[in-house]
Order: C-alpha cells, then structure tokens, then sequence
C-alpha cells in the first residue's frame, strides 16, 4: 500500500516535470525531531522510465501464440518479463 502511494505521487511529479529526490535514509529520518516518536519503514518507488526499442529473435510458433491473444506484443512482452522477474506494479 505504502509502495502504491509512493509511486502515484512520483508519477504525478514526473508529469509536472518535478525532480524526484534522492532517496532519505533511516537514519536521516529518524534524526528529524518530528519523527522521532515514529517507526520508519523502507517502500521502494518503482519508477518508470522511457522506453527503449529492442531487436529479438523468437520462435515463430510462439510470436503467432502471442499474436493471437494480443494486440500489443511490446506491453504483453514487458508485462511477462516483469511477471517472471516478480516486479509487477
């Protein structure tokens, strides 16, 4: 839930063509007096970047497998790729 917010907000900064910050370590958050009575936790922002084209060779059979149940092969492609690698956002 935390990592979803993160990322709305940075998404809506990157439209309005704001700099994302570094990110704040624990240890810096924690020496603010105003979170001193806090937990602090780690929520890592997914951030997305441009997209880059890409020249690959795949099995014939498996391109028409993808065709047939799609209208994007780039988005069915990154979407399984993220799904393998456990980075679904």
């Amino acid at each position: 839930m935390g990592g979803e917010a993160l990322n709305g907000h940075v998404e809506v900064m990157m439209e309005y063509g704001e700099k994302i910050p570094q990110p704040s370590s624990l240890e810096g958050v924690m020496r603010d007096e105003n979170n001193r009575t806090g937990v602090a936790i780690l929520v890592e922002a997914k951030v997305k970047t441009a997209p880059v084209r890409v020249n690959i060779t795949i099995d014939k059979d498996l391109l028409h497998q993808i065709d047939a149940i799609t209208h994007n092969r780039s988005a069915f492609l990154a979407e399984a790729a993220r799904k393998a690698l456990g980075q679904l956002y």
